[in-house]
């Protein structure tokens, strides 16, 4: 008992109890201060004391001379034992008794001290909530702005993704549809069978309509992450008008219904504003009208928003675009959700009709983007009436050019000189058809499916000027064409004068501008491209000078056996004859009398065969075709047309080869 004396001794005697047990838990003695633990003698303490039960491998470490074990403050210590006790101080060291290490237990009960402690944490209670209230609150405050913070990022993630998406699935579609409707346009040059004829027009019509689906879907995405951009150029209103219903001629004459347009006297011909959405708005909404009207008429006026502008505000006016139908209308419960996305005018509309359900959205935000505003109006059974105010400007007068021949760009002429061209493109049907299109004026053709091929064959001395010009698709395997761009700029050090390269590119998104995807190349095309867009371009870059030449004599002085009177007679009727007979293709066509304008078209064309005039030829056999078997009557118009400017250059050039008078 002595060491057990000398612990005591450092306590409070009546406040504490000291007992000592083995590491397996069984009592060796106790003073029974503040419980009395003798029936537990020589027997597990464990059950008193659960608390100790869950230290026991701790307890088995134990030695002397190691610091104590403190537990202050431990509820409920003890169990089985009735005590008033409800807080208690315990200390559990390793002591030497008897020349034996046995686990010393001190418990200590300070009622005053524990008294004190309570009225402590009861009084600061408040004050330690509002602390705890305000940390919350700060760290809520964190919180939110770590989720503000996470939910941006997330968002540029998602347009990102979305971006990245969109370009992607724009190339995919594309790139193979470039090919589709490409091909299908030179084949329909050539094709005679009415049967296969059809069936072209078939894929070809499928294939606009998946390009018009994939526009649709890129102008929503540029609209929605305000990409979306205007130009400002000059736009002739009357020439636009008779473009639009000139797209639409041969769905109006299939229907029988009557289109009429209204430019109002005091519009003036020429404005300012973005000539290539506000088409795309009229597009959509004319082919809209066309689409729910079986019978009847569509219209489309344009007029001043009254009141007129004052003299000294003339450069900004404001029009008023309707187009009004007599088709199938629209249910006035569906008219406030018409503009909205993946909206139609019935349930049953993209059944019946098709569409997407994104035209009439993108219209809206184009117009609103523009400064404008558009509104609807429609009884069911009764016809729309669609119109849109929409801002621009009056466009300032442009002194004609002088001694311009009034020559349409859509007759492709070959160059002068054969033009030497370096063709990019990992699709095989997209090089065929550029191929053959380049060929047709006379160009000189180098495939290589991938900018490393491109990029190798310009290494080599002799080839970088062999060469006038590159066609690059963007986006092909091994080296994009924006690195094979890169890499003919800066190492190969060949400079846009020498070299031009034309970037054949399926989109041209906001982010692929800001990522540089064209950076270097000198201008591009957005597939799926026009020939004459492809024309236009490959002129403006390589400053190349189209054939004005027309005539080629050769044929006319072969079968002429030198007659030189037989040379002057053909000469005077084609400059004479030709004129009268072409009025006369006109007539019939106007009078859609196909059968008689196949035969006066066969009429004309010996006599520009015998000059050689090869540009109109090409003309005259698609419009006997087509009058023929009644197919592509809306090209017609425009075919026609080019004959005839051709002619009137052909004939200024006989006047002068021949030396001939009025």
């Amino acid at each position: 008992m002595e060491n057990l004396d000398i612990y005591k001794a450092r306590y409070l005697a009546d406040r504490c109890q000291f007992i000592l047990f083995t590491p397996e838990g069984k009592l060796v003695q106790t003073c029974n201060t503040l419980l009395d633990l003798n029936v537990y003698l020589n027997q597990s303490i464990f059950p008193v004391f659960p608390f100790l039960e869950s230290l026991q491998d701790t307890l088995a470490l134990l030695e002397p001379g190691q610091p104590p074990l403190e537990f202050p403050r431990l509820e409920n210590f003890v169990s089985g034992i009735d005590t008033s006790f409800k807080v208690l101080d315990c200390r559990i060291e390793c002591i030497l008794n008897n020349q034996v290490p046995t686990l010393l237990l001190v418990i200590e009960h300070h009622p005053d001290a524990h008294q004190y402690i309570f009225q402590i944490q009861q009084e600061g209670k408040e004050s330690a909530i509002q602390k705890e209230l305000l940390a919350v609150q700060n760290r809520s405050i964190e919180l939110e702005k770590e989720l503000l913070q996470l939910k941006n990022e997330e968002l540029k993630r998602i347009e990102q993704f979305k971006s990245n998406f969109f370009a992607e699935i724009s190339h995919e579609l594309r790139t193979p549809l470039n090919g589709i409707i490409g091909l299908t346009d030179l084949l329909l040059e050539v094709m005679t069978n009415p049967h296969h004829a059809d069936y072209l027009k078939a894929i070809q019509s499928s294939g606009n309509h998946l390009v018009t689906i994939v526009n649709d879907v890129l102008d929503m995405s540029k609209i929605e992450s305000g990409q979306m951009q205007f130009e400002e150029t000059h736009i002739n209103l009357p020439e636009m008008l008779q473009n639009i219903v000139l797209s639409f001629k041969q769905k109006f004459m299939q229907k029988g219904i009557q289109v009429n347009t209204v430019l109002a006297t005091d519009v003036p011909e020429e404005v300012l504003g973005d000539k290539v959405r506000l088409t795309q708005i009229l597009y959509n909404l004319v082919g809209n009208a066309i689409k729910f009207t079986s019978e009847g008429e569509v219209s489309i006026e344009i007029t001043f928003v009254a009141p007129v502008p004052s003299a000294d505000q003339a450069e900004q006016i404001q029009l008023d675009f309707i187009v009004k139908d007599s088709g199938i209308g629209i249910k006035k419960e569906r008219l406030q959700q018409i503009f909205e996305p993946y909206q139609q005018a019935s349930k049953q509309t993209t059944r019946l009709y098709g569409g997407t359900g994104l035209g009439l959205s993108i219209v809206r935000q184009l117009i609103e983007l523009q400064g404008g505003h558009i509104s609807v109006n429609s009884r069911w059974g009764e016809g729309t009436i669609f119109n849109f105010v929409l801002p621009l400007k009056l466009a300032p007068e442009i002194e004609p050019l002088t001694n311009s021949p009034d020559f349409r760009h859509s007759i492709l002429t070959p160059f002068d000189v054969p033009l030497k061209v370096l063709l990019a493109d990992d699709n095989d049907v997209n090089l065929l058809f550029a191929r053959q299109i380049l060929q047709e004026w006379n160009c000189k053709v180098i495939t290589v499916s991938n900018g490393k091929e491109a990029v190798e064959l310009l290494k080599k001395g002799e080839a970088k000027e062999a060469f006038d010009l590159v066609l690059m698709d963007v986006y092909m395997p091994e080296m994009t064409g924006t690195e094979a761009t890169h890499y003919i700029r800066k190492v190969l050090q060949i400079s846009p004068d020498q070299l031009p390269i034309i970037a054949l590119t399926a989109s041209v998104s906001q982010q692929e501008r800001n990522e540089g995807v064209l950076d270097l190349m000198d201008d591009y095309l957005i597939k799926p491209f026009k020939k004459e867009d492809l024309y236009a371009k490959i002129v403006q870059m390589t400053q190349i000078t189209k054939s004005e030449t027309y005539i080629d004599m050769s044929y006319l002085e072969e079968v002429s056996i030198g007659d030189s009177s037989f040379i002057l007679d053909i000469a005077e009727l084609f400059i004479h004859q030709t004129c009268t007979d072409i009025d006369k293709v006109r007539a019939l066509m106007t009078a859609q009398n196909w059968e008689d304008m196949a035969l006066a078209v066969h009429k004309v064309k010996p006599t520009f065969k015998l000059l050689g005039i090869k540009p109109a030829e090409k003309n005259l056999e698609k419009l006997q075709n087509y009058a023929k078997q009644t197919i592509n009557i809306d090209q017609l118009p425009t075919l026609l047309q080019e004959v005839e400017d051709i002619y009137q250059l052909a004939v200024a050039e006989l006047k002068q080869k021949l030396s001939l008078s009025e």
